[in-house]
């Protein structure tokens, strides 16, 4: 169960294994069973480019 934003591999960190996880398979779409939500920052509905910009911010101000 996906409980915080980012944190898409839910190893209870966001790092750059989470960037990875949201290009790879909510960007270039490579496993569609990953929730896409997780990565989904902005709450726009969409994982995109601006959602991964907000994610690196986020780690580099943690």
């Amino acid at each position: 169960m996906q409980n915080t934003i980012g944190d898409c591999n839910d190893d209870a960190e966001i790092n750059i294994s989470d960037i990875i996880l949201i290009i790879n398979n909510c960007i270039i779409d490579i496993n569609t069973e990953l929730n896409c939500n997780c990565g989904d920052l902005d709450n726009d509905d969409y994982v995109n480019v601006i959602d991964i910009i907000l994610l690196v911010n986020l780690i580099l101000t943690s």
